[in-house]
């Protein structure tokens, strides 16, 4: 079986990542390029030079650098970290103080929350279960109360 990309590049899961990008930040200079997080990522983790050198899929970016980027962003969403200037990273007061298990517990509520907003959508589509012709059903994902107005289905 294939490797995924992280593999590849000897990441860690994100969900250590945040931990390992939080600890490194609080010892290091700030404001903070994604640049030079990803480079600090990939001393702490000991990536070699061809590990390095791997790109993200549309290749503009070093895929260390790319996930330091998805990685800082979820520490902003968080309030761990403020943006001074266009790709400028800096820990705020929580940042500094609070503890990683904190930084988790708000990322989870983050998501829990961003899933619930979506629930309503969700509720309002479905699969249409109307069948074609020879019996298969359309299985396209439609706005349920327009399920009959789909050209698509029989009838």
């Amino acid at each position: 079986m294939p490797q995924s990309m992280r593999e590849q590049c000897g990441l860690p899961p994100q969900s250590e990542l945040h931990e390992i990008v939080l600890e490194l930040l609080r010892g290091m200079p700030m404001p903070a390029t994604k640049r030079e997080v990803g480079e600090a990522v990939a001393n702490r983790l000991g990536l070699s030079a061809e590990q390095r050198a791997l790109r993200e899929p549309k290749g503009q970016y070093a895929y260390v650098d790319w996930e330091a980027g998805w990685v800082l962003s979820q520490l902003k969403l968080s309030g761990f970290l403020d943006q001074p200037g266009q790709g400028r990273w800096r820990l705020t007061d929580d940042g500094r103080s609070l503890p990683f298990t904190e930084f988790r517990r708000r990322h989870t509520e983050r998501e829990r929350a961003k899933r619930a907003a979506r629930l309503p959508v969700a509720d309002a589509l479905g699969w249409c279960s109307r069948l074609r012709n020879g019996g298969r059903s359309c299985r396209q994902i439609v706005k349920k109360r327009d399920c009959r107005l789909t050209r698509s289905c029989a009838g």
